[in-house]
């Protein structure tokens, strides 16, 4: 077996271990190390697996940290990281957002 062979199934074995973990244990607040993390990882395997399900899959990760974040009344640190995610995961192309902030009320 080559370096890719092994790097392929190193990645196979992250992205199984992933799909079938509870991920509540990764909402430790740091960039690569919860669901932000989680999420970017899965949006970049995607990309290189090209299958639909594993792009879904960050997809749902990644409304799940936006829906946390609009429950909250409190703009928390976090906040800085995952917009920086929705940013670099739009200028690379990978989802398409509008990033413009409302702040008038409606």
């Amino acid at each position: 077996m080559d370096k890719s062979d092994l790097n392929e199934k190193k990645l196979i074995d992250i992205v199984k271990f992933l799909t079938t973990s509870d991920l509540s244990k990764y909402n430790n607040g740091n960039l690569l190390g919860d669901k932000t993390g989680v999420s970017l990882f899965m949006f970049y395997y995607a990309m290189l697996s090209k299958k639909e399900e594993h792009y879904n899959f960050a997809f749902e990760i990644l409304e799940e940290v936006a829906g946390i974040h609009s429950k909250i009344d409190v703009i928390p640190a976090s906040i800085s990281k995952f917009g920086w995610l929705l940013l670099h995961l739009n200028q690379k192309g990978i989802i398409e957002t509008d990033l413009t902030y409302n702040h008038e009320k409606k």
